[in-house]
């Protein structure tokens, strides 16, 4: 890690300085790949630019607060973005809106079926019953099946 760290600010020597991501990405993959796990990296106010790679490690890091002062650093879907705090709609939102009339329609394409079809709702619940009886069955077999078996136990 102390790697890392000369990498972003510059080590003894006096070389440059890492300018973007990729450059401190690339000085520093083994170091970033052989990691096991990476709680906290914080890359705020070193003029980074470019894409965040795509590794498990970097992934992790939801921070927004640890890509501060980095304007061109790329994506800027971490954390909150300046869409989200204009108010406009995210995709979040069409994903909940859209999990919503699913299961609503979901659910009164069954339901209602249920309740306008006599037939259906009568074969439906007769299937119900059936399942619950069978299953009632094997727990009571089980238990007899059990209660033999200790009882074996016991007399030997």
């Amino acid at each position: 890690m102390k790697r890392a760290i000369e990498l972003l600010q510059g080590d003894r020597q006096g070389s440059q300085a890492v300018k973007t991501i990729q450059e401190f990405y690339a000085h520093g993959k083994s170091l970033v790949t052989s990691l096991t796990s990476l709680s906290h990296l914080n890359l705020s106010y070193n003029n980074l630019s470019g894409p965040i790679p795509l590794t498990k490690q970097l992934q992790t890091l939801n921070d927004a607060s640890i890509y501060k002062g980095n304007p061109g650093l790329l994506p800027k879907d971490r954390g909150t973005t300046e869409d989200d705090e204009d108010g406009s709609l995210s995709d979040n939102f069409w994903f909940y809106v859209s999990m919503g009339l699913g299961f609503i329609f979901g659910f009164w394409a069954v339901c209602g079926s249920l309740a306008i079809k006599r037939s259906w709702r009568r074969s439906y619940f007769e299937f119900l019953d059936k399942t619950k009886d069978r299953i009632l069955l094997v727990l009571a077999l089980n238990a007899a099946r059990l209660q033999r078996m200790m009882k074996k136990m016991e007399d030997n």
